[in-house]
């Protein structure tokens, strides 16, 4: 079974780290990490797409 992180929980999770290891607060680029959050879900839809694809006659 595939399991998606949420935006939710990867800040959850960083704030975690942060708070054991120290760091500096926050996200660089917000709309990068989204965008690689989205990467393997835009993926498995195309693969979907293609294992259900009607070929062409």
């Amino acid at each position: 079974m595939t399991v998606w992180l949420s935006s939710k929980l990867i800040h959850l999770m960083h704030e975690e780290q942060l708070a054991e290891h120290g760091g500096a607060l926050g996200v660089r680029d917000e709309g990068l990490l989204e965008s690689a959050l989205a990467r393997p879900l835009n993926l498995a839809g195309i693969d979907w797409v293609r294992m259900h694809a009607v070929p062409k006659t």
